[in-house]
């Protein structure tokens, strides 16, 4: 008998399934553990950095790695943060400056916490450095995403 190779999507919605079952079955503990981790990567690459280069982040949806406080450290340190927003589907992501006063977050495509219309627009050329939600990365630096595209199109655009 021979059987063939589901399909890549099918491959990747199963994944995107199996990583989003492991991420949930993770204790409290483990996941600030890991969050805390990863911010504490993040600004030791930002201290590395000899500019004062735009960071680009994401606010953190339900299991996602929780970056606030990095983001907020970052935007007190005196670093620009920007953060995306999705204007359609399809389109490449804008960035929007997030303000040392504070920032308001409204609820955008799908529920996604994004910057609101009154936070200024960003070019996306004077990024740094780029933080990007991803539900699974292997050891060669694929990313899995949650599947809509975003991210890739908008490096896709930005080539």
């Amino acid at each position: 008998m021979i059987v063939q190779a589901a399909a890549p999507a099918a491959r990747k919605a199963a994944l995107r399934t199996e990583m989003r079952r492991r991420l949930a079955a993770l204790a409290p503990a483990e996941k600030a553990a890991r969050s805390a981790a990863i911010a504490a990567r993040i600004e030791e690459l930002l201290a590395a950095e000899k500019t004062d280069g735009v960071l680009a982040a994401y606010w953190p949806r339900p299991g996602e790695p929780d970056t606030r406080h990095l983001l907020v450290r970052a935007g007190l340190g005196g670093r620009s943060v920007v953060l995306p927003r999705v204007r359609a589907p399809g389109a490449a992501l804008t960035w929007h400056k997030m303000s040392r006063r504070g920032f308001r977050l409204t609820a955008g495509y799908r529920g996604l916490l994004e910057p609101g219309l009154e936070n200024p627009g960003f070019a996306a050329a004077r990024i740094a450095l780029m933080l990007v939600p991803s539900i699974s990365v292997d050891r060669a630096g694929r990313r899995l995403g949650s599947g809509l595209g975003f991210y890739d199109i908008t490096f896709a655009a930005a080539r």
